[in-house]
């Protein structure tokens, strides 16, 4: 492969989804995404892709947890 593209990591993202019965959380998607980004940076700096494509953006949301939520995880 010599060339990969936004599109063709927005495409693989959503064939994650396509055989399952709930979706991956965006965070997950996000982490597959950071990967990707990770390989592709060094094709590139082996010579073996001429430019880093711009990685699709992930939805994330931080999750709060209230003190008394806290307690039942200490246990």
């Amino acid at each position: 492969m010599t060339k990969i593209t936004t599109g063709m990591v927005r495409d693989y993202l959503i064939h994650l989804d396509e055989n399952r019965t709930k979706r991956l959380a965006e965070s997950t998607k996000a982490k597959h995404t950071i990967i990707i980004r990770k390989v592709v940076a060094l094709a590139v700096e082996d010579g073996l892709l001429n430019v880093m494509p711009v990685m699709p953006k992930q939805k994330t949301v931080d999750t709060l947890i209230s003190p008394t939520q806290l307690v039942h995880f200490e246990c």
